[in-house]
């Protein structure tokens, strides 16, 4: 797969033939230098998608990053490692070294209220410095902006024609949350927003659910459709409940799932079309 950031809010991933479309592993809040962060989980995931060949995108807060100096969140609860005078240089760069062996699955890493943080205090994008270390070392992944499209493309030849079909998906960290709807209220808002979107991915409330949105489809020869827009809210890695004291179990009170989303790709065809593809996500715990 070949992968490429087209426009400021575009990233195309682009195989070389329909029947050789890879797997998605898409997750978010994965906050890797925290002490909670669930590194296991984390590998045993990041390790699934390698063996599959599948591509990796990370929606945001991949850092946690609230230890600085002069950050307000700082509860001197860093990784022991990480506390020194380069305490952003040190995280950055480790994760750019833990990072390595998943170079060339990664497809994108985009921001998250945590980075955007640093950089609004401290000047550092900490998102566009990884994707620098990691595509010195030969690896396709682009930086993603706190939303865009990634489009996954299929190119196929008909009656000696080259053509492709795009299944687009939208991501943004996320914004909308909830105690008791946990964010499902967003299905109808980004529905409307982004209406054209095969596929939506949020994260940031630590949530994890599937929801689908179906619309009417009109051909170009009239005839009506019913189409799926798939709503994936992406899970952490972060088990700040585990000892029943903190920030989290004050201010939000009820644990969040752990884990990310597995999506299968597979093309399907028909008279009109020709090629389309099909998504089917897995929940990975």
């Amino acid at each position: 797969m070949i992968v490429d950031k087209v426009k400021e809010m575009a990233i195309t991933v682009t195989h070389d033939t329909a029947k050789n479309l890879k797997p998605l592993l898409i997750i978010s809040d994965v906050h890797w230098d925290s002490p909670d962060c669930d590194r296991k989980l984390l590998k045993k995931h990041l390790d699934l998608a390698k063996e599959k060949e599948a591509g990796i995108l990370i929606i945001g807060d991949f850092f946690d990053l609230m230890e600085g100096r002069n950050d307000m969140r700082r509860s001197n609860h860093a990784r022991l490692e990480h506390y020194a005078g380069n305490y952003l240089q040190k995280v950055v760069m480790d994760a750019a070294e833990w990072l390595l062996s998943y170079k060339d699955n990664l497809v994108m890493i985009s921001h998250g209220n945590h980075e955007t943080s640093v950089a609004k205090h401290v000047q550092v994008q900490p998102i566009n410095w990884l994707v620098y270390e990691l595509r010195r070392q030969g690896s396709q992944v682009q930086e993603g902006n706190y939303q865009g499209y990634l489009i996954y493309r299929a190119q196929y030849t008909y009656k000696d024609t080259n053509a492709s079909y795009n299944y687009k998906i939208f991501y943004h960290h996320g914004l909308w949350g909830g105690v008791i709807s946990k964010g499902t209220q967003s299905v109808m808002r980004f529905g409307a927003v982004v209406p054209d979107a095969d596929m939506i991915v949020t994260g940031h409330t630590h949530d994890q659910w599937m929801m689908l949105h179906t619309r009417y489809k009109l051909n170009r020869v009239f005839d009506v459709s019913l189409h799926d827009q798939i709503h994936l809210k992406l899970g952490t890695y972060k088990n700040e409940f585990r000892t029943g004291s903190g920030f989290a179990v004050e201010k939000i009170g009820l644990p969040k799932p752990l884990g990310g989303w597995f999506v299968e790709m597979s093309c399907a065809t028909d008279e009109l079309r020709r090629v389309t593809i099909v998504a089917t996500p897995t929940m990975l715990k």
